[in-house]
């Protein structure tokens, strides 16, 4: 099966960099990279269009040059053609953390397939960590990261992030007895998480699953710098109810905001039913 993806490029370092952060998997042969330049005028464009062609090669790749701004444009391919994902570099418009999660947010907000927004600094992706909020929304992140990290060869690590430790296990049980008591429970977020590692193995990449306790997001952004990772992964599927889904909108914001590694944002296939 083709894997369609959508790259944007508007000559500045920081999609550059995205470029260079994607490349590798724009190379493999199951992928199906369209790039779409933005320019003043079509010289600009072309110009564009022969540097993304060096990034990518030897693979050809299918040019789209418009004018205009790169993000209102990416929306607009994005809507007229089915991709399954959208990869660019964020602007950082300011240097205050606030200003940050706003130029990350507009494009993922902005795209209605899933995007991969990446720093001008990024590295190559060789570790994964993706984030569950417990449900199996879980799974199809595993099933797009999986795709991504068999390409690069990468690993990943499964996680999710309990507010404290449940009774069961006792006021001052490890993360390991957690999941102890988690299994021997049958908590559902466990087995969806399982699911998860289940299906990034039966693609051959490396999978792990792991418990953290304490505040959601300073707990992924401390796994982040402890396991040296070099992609986040994030659910943007809508919930069943307003108020779970405003709550889970909250999180995804300030992980944007304060993540320092590039953030895939896996969104559900119009029309798709997630396995319950």
């Amino acid at each position: 099966m083709t894997f369609r993806l959508l790259l944007g490029y508007d000559g500045t370092n920081v999609v550059r960099g995205a470029l260079e952060y994607v490349a590798p998997l724009a190379r493999d042969p199951g992928v199906q990279v369209t790039v779409l330049t933005v320019g003043r005028n079509p010289a600009i464009c072309a110009a564009r269009q022969q540097a993304v062609t060096r990034l990518c090669a030897p693979v050809a790749v299918e040019h789209i040059a418009v004018p205009g701004a790169l993000e209102r444009r990416l929306r607009e391919a994005a809507e007229a053609q089915p991709y399954d994902l959208v990869a660019s570099g964020w602007q950082v418009r300011g240097r205050t953390r606030l200003a940050r999660w706003r130029s990350r947010k507009h494009l993922n907000a902005a795209l209605p397939t899933s995007v991969l927004l990446v720093q001008g600094s990024a590295k190559r992706l060789t570790r994964a960590l993706i984030c569950s909020a417990g449900d199996q929304t879980v799974v199809e992140d595993a099933r797009l990261t999986g795709h991504l990290a068999q390409i690069a060869g990468a690993r990943t690590t499964v996680l999710h992030v309990l507010s404290q430790v449940p009774l069961a296990a006792g006021r001052s049980a490890s993360p390991e007895r957690v999941m102890e008591v988690l299994a021997a429970a049958g908590a559902p977020e466990l087995g969806h998480m399982q699911r998860a590692v289940g299906e990034l193995s039966a693609v051959g990449v490396e999978a792990s699953l792991k418990i953290r306790i304490g505040p959601v997001v300073d707990e992924i952004v401390s796994e982040l710098i402890d396991g040296a990772y070099d992609m986040l992964v994030i659910g943007a599927h809508r919930s069943r109810g307003l108020v779970e889904r405003l709550l889970l909108q909250d999180v995804a914001s300030a992980i944007l905001a304060y993540s320092p590694v590039p953030v895939l944002v896996v969104k559900a296939p119009s029309g798709a039913t997630l396995p319950g």
